[in-house]
Order: structure tokens, then sequence, then C-alpha cells
């Protein structure tokens, strides 16, 4: 049975492979190189931990909500960033934590509580608007963002992208056009990405990787 280290060195024989044949296919260079291994070893990671956490998702019966807050953290994530963990088999475990229990905890607010769902939009909303103002785009230490013209245009993307969601998070609130869980699976995502954006999110991911796998 292959163990943990062997897996790690199988998946990145894999990104590497995928990066050879971008590679040859478009003639790159040695920066362009560096982009493209990067680029495919990110692919690799996010198919696997997409693969583990929707399968244990549909088998708790959680798949819906699962992966709409998988789906609005990660566009949140490309645009304003936010703590994670540094190794690939913490990230994937931190995440199988975070969605599964997105997913159960949306499953249960949508049979219990509905009579609140108008307070859960605002302090959501609220609470997603600050951070993204006082926060986004949230770069790690060790990639700053280069200009502050990248800077700026990250932060538009970002505030758009969550206008839009509130947006239409209202819209159902008027006119329901999804299943309850989708709402509260929504707002337990914003929750989410508003808290790993706070500047302490990067230092406390660093604190658990100290007693996780190394």
């Amino acid at each position: 049975m292959p163990t943990r280290r062997e897996g790690v060195r199988h998946l990145e024989a894999l990104s590497q492979k995928i990066a050879d044949i971008v590679c040859s296919e478009v003639s790159a260079g040695a920066e362009d190189r560096e982009i493209y291994e990067f680029a495919s070893k990110l692919l690799v990671n996010c198919t696997f931990d997409i693969l583990v956490i929707f399968c244990l998702a549909y088998a708790a019966g959680v798949l819906l909500p699962v992966a709409v807050a998988y789906a609005l953290v990660a566009v949140f994530k490309y645009f304003a960033g936010g703590a994670h963990a540094q190794k690939m088999l913490n990230c994937l475990l931190i995440g199988i934590c975070v969605y599964l229990g997105i997913g159960l905890g949306a499953r249960a607010l949508a049979v219990s509580a509905q009579h609140l769902v108008w307070i859960a939009y605002v302090v959501c909303s609220l609470l997603a608007l600050a951070s993204f103002a006082l926060y986004a785009p949230s770069a790690h230490p060790n990639k700053p963002l280069r200009t502050k013209q990248h800077r700026q245009r990250l932060k538009r993307c970002a505030m758009s992208a969550l206008i839009a969601v509130l947006v239409l998070k209202l819209v159902w609130l008027v006119r329901p056009f999804a299943p309850d869980v989708v709402f509260w699976s929504g707002c337990l995502a914003l929750v989410w990405q508003s808290l790993i954006l706070l500047p302490e999110s990067q230092r406390l991911f660093d604190n658990s990787e100290r007693y996780m796998f190394k």
C-alpha cells in the first residue's frame, strides 16, 4: 500500500508531466515554465481535493450545499485571497472539515432556522462587506502582491463578486429560486471567507499545521 509521501510524489510527478506537455506545445521559456509548473500543480491538487471532498459530501447526503460553498469560496478566494495551509494534505484535511461542516450546518439550518433568514442575510452581508472592504485582497507573506494597480484590480473584482452574490441572495429572499439549503450554504461560505481574510487567520493556520502533517 503506497505511503503518504509516495502519494504526494505521484501527484507531483503527474503535475510535472502536465507542465512538460503544455510547455512543449507552446514552446515556453524558462520563466514561463515556472508559471505552467505552478498552474499544473495547483490544478492537480484542486482536482484531487474536489474528488475527495465531493465524494464525502455525497456519502453524507450534503453534496449540493458543499458544492455551492466550494464554488463560492473558490471564486472569492481567487480575487480576495485568504489564509491557507502550506501542505497539500493539511489543506485537504482542513477543507474536509470546513466544507462538510458547512454542508451539515446548512442542512440543519434549512430545517430549523427558516424564521431567521433575513437576520442571517443582514449579519452575513455586513460581516462580508466589512471584511472585504478592509482586508481584500489578502496576500500570503511569501507571495506579496507586486503592484498597487494589481491590488486595486483584485479588490474591485472581489467586491463585484461579493455584491453579485448578495444581490442573488436578496432576490432569493424575495422570490426563492433554489432549495433553502443553498441559501444557508451561501451564508456559511460568506462567513468562512470573511474569517480567512482577517490578518490573524494565516498565523492561526500556520500554528495549526505544527500539530498536523509535516
